[in-house]
């Protein structure tokens, strides 16, 4: 018996020990998004029917998250296409059930504001085939920079093996929910995110011990090779003056 419950703390603890959130970022240029890139940076469309309205992953399904994963490179040049990153997020080798309830976030190199930086609410409640939403929050609070994403009566992000469309996260073996956009707040720069507190519900009793939170990538925002030619060549007569 004592061999029985030794061979289960250990297994308890190799889970808990590789168990994490991972956050990341992908390209707009990406296969992977929204399905209507135009919502990209609306939290909502007002109407609580946020599925019906258009909020839906790329068929592309869900980006290859791993550690090391490369940085986002984004053009950043007044006047070019625009080009936005997504902010992502994923369980890696968490209990089924594993619910996330609320995350304090900061992308740093990013504006807050509408246009610059969007968080998802995936409002709903009026849709009889869902009648739910992922965070509560008057809509101003999907448009800060650092955000509070916060579920009280809403549903939240559960580690699911089974897909949840509406609440745009993909189960089975990917584990990936998309969380929002956000466009280069200086350019040249970087954005990278940090956190607060990420909190964590389980079942069980004693429940495992709160996941290690990761960034996997970061954003390197750049004017297209002209410009910076062009950066250069008028440094250079300023200098010879």
């Amino acid at each position: 018996m004592k061999r029985i419950l030794c061979l289960s703390l250990l297994v308890t603890l190799a889970v808990s020990a590789t168990a994490s959130v991972d956050f990341f970022f992908t390209s707009s240029l990406d296969p992977y998004g929204l399905n209507d890139p135009s919502l990209a940076f609306l939290h909502s469309k007002g109407n609580k029917t946020d599925y019906i309205d258009g909020y839906k992953l790329s068929p592309a399904g869900a980006p290859p998250a791993s550690v090391g994963m490369p940085d986002v490179q984004l053009d950043c040049n007044v006047g070019a296409p625009p080009q936005w990153a997504y902010i992502w997020g994923r369980f890696v080798d968490e209990p089924a059930g594993a619910k996330i309830n609320g995350i304090s976030i900061t992308v740093n190199g990013g504006l807050p504001g509408v246009g610059n930086i969007c968080y998802y609410a995936l409002n709903n409640i009026d849709d009889e085939d869902i009648g739910s939403k992922r965070w509560d929050g008057d809509d101003e609070v999907f448009y800060f920079n650092p955000a509070g994403l916060i579920a009280v009566t809403a549903y939240g992000v559960t580690n699911r093996n089974s897909n949840l469309p509406w609440n745009l996260y993909i189960g089975g073996t990917d584990r990936v929910f998309l969380l929002g956009a956000v466009k280069c707040g200086v350019c040249p720069g970087e954005m990278t995110l940090s956190y607060g507190q990420t909190p964590v519900n389980y079942g069980g009793d004693p429940p495992p011990p709160n996941p290690t939170v990761r960034t996997l990538n970061k954003v390197v925002c750049v004017p297209e090779p002209a410009s910076l030619m062009l950066l250069g060549l008028a440094g250079l007569a300023l200098r010879r003056r």
